[in-house]
């Protein structure tokens, strides 16, 4: 292999290694990736998307276990709006989320943890902290 590009394209060939960006914020998918493999559950990496509807999106993965290498596709739905934001688009069904039914993210007691600093501290405590 010379390296070079054939037919439309030309000069040297860029070997760009697949990396597996998966959570927001640009850190390496792991735990709480958003895709894995549905038969070995390593994570997977999106090729391709196409938007069908307005609320369909398909996706065409792909499993980053070399030793599976399972290609697949996945239809990415909107089912709810959890917030319905500023703009009004009465074409689209998209339903409220029930109050009931959202998950509440509620921050831990305060004092849970006696050794943690609080950001509110004055820096007269801050200095008796010290």
């Amino acid at each position: 292999m010379s390296g070079t590009g054939g037919g439309l394209i030309r000069g040297h060939m860029v070997h760009a290694p697949m990396e597996f960006r998966l959570q927001p914020g640009g850190s390496r998918g792991g735990e709480g990736c958003f895709l894995r493999c549905p038969k070995c559950e390593t994570q997977a990496a999106i090729r391709r998307s196409e938007k069908l509807t307005p609320l369909v999106t398909q996706l065409d993965a792909l499993c980053s276990n070399t030793g599976c290498g399972h290609t697949f596709r996945v239809q990415l739905e909107i089912t709810h709006s959890i917030s319905p934001g500023n703009i009004d688009r009465p074409d689209l069904h998209l339903p409220i989320l029930p109050r009931d039914q959202l998950v509440h993210v509620v921050p831990p007691p305060r004092g849970s943890d006696p050794d943690q600093p609080s950001f509110l501290m004055n820096a007269s405590e801050d200095a008796e902290a010290a």
